[in-house]
């Protein structure tokens, strides 16, 4: 474990059929590191995770997307999947799931 991210909180965007690797591991680093992380999804209570060809684990999601602040996070970051982001995005620019990353994007310049 190093403290390169030591007192840093980290935003984990993630939603049911997300690929469980593309969750588990760089959270593993990112808490390696000394990061705090917090799994955000759209909906409260647990993340279904996809592993290979079958569902996988189950996350704990820290917090709604809906009540994400972007200035309570230092990073964002959006794992890979299989088949979530549309159920997330749904193609409207002004859904809580834009909103994050769209505040992160701008107050980053």
């Amino acid at each position: 474990m190093t403290d390169a991210l030591n007192g840093k909180t980290i935003a984990i965007l993630a939603t049911d059929g997300v690929e469980q690797r593309e969750l588990s591991e760089p959270r593993s680093a990112l808490d390696d590191a000394g990061a705090d992380t917090r799994f955000i999804a759209p909906h409260h209570g647990l993340i279904r995770a996809w592993d290979q060809d079958r569902y996988g684990g189950n996350f704990v999601a820290d917090a709604e997307l809906k009540n994400a602040r972007v200035q309570d996070y230092d990073a964002l970051v959006l794992p890979g999947d299989l088949f979530p982001w549309p159920s997330i995005w749904c193609g409207h620019f002004s859904t809580p799931a834009n909103r994050l990353p769209r505040s992160a994007t701008a107050n980053s310049y």
